[in-house]
């Protein structure tokens, strides 16, 4: 429980650091706290209960983007602005050392399938960005369909 606390602590600390970064400000660094925290802690949660971390890293994406979608609407400010910084924690930083390591080293075997993890994980982060835009478009454009229609047969 400890550990999962501190690693959700460093994800705010990581989150909060890009953004100040790029020069984001005022309550949108709460927002990207908030993001941060929760989308790591569903990352943590679905990996304790699957072992997959492309599974919870895709779950962790899925929140991310959700959060960066709602929030960016309630403050009026692009979605990327908000969706960059939530999501740094989740990139598979780690693994690409280890890629790289592999890859320097000469070690061809562990090098490919170092590689190929870390691409499944990019894969799921950006699958899960674009499968909550997709949605967020899609109720977006057929509720502005609906309400043409209503008006039309006015």
């Amino acid at each position: 429980m400890d550990e999962m606390i501190l690693q959700m602590m460093m994800a705010v600390v990581g989150s909060l650091g890009f953004a100040i970064f790029f020069n984001t400000r005022g309550r949108k660094l709460i927002l990207i706290a908030g993001g941060s925290a929760l989308s790591t802690f569903v990352y943590l949660f679905v990996l304790y209960k699957t072992q997959d971390r492309v599974v919870s890293t895709l779950a962790g994406a899925l929140v991310s983007a959700a959060i960066a979608e709602a929030m960016a609407r309630m403050m009026k400010t692009p979605v990327i602005i908000l969706l960059v910084p939530i999501v740094i924690p989740l990139v598979p930083g780690g693994d690409l050392y280890y890629s790289m390591r592999y890859f320097i080293m000469g070690d061809s075997d562990q090098f490919s399938i170092s590689f190929q993890f870390m691409l499944k994980e990019a894969a799921a982060i950006a699958g899960g960005m674009i499968l909550v835009s997709f949605m967020v478009q899609l109720v977006l454009k057929s509720k502005r369909y609906f309400n043409e229609i209503r008006y039309d047969k006015i």
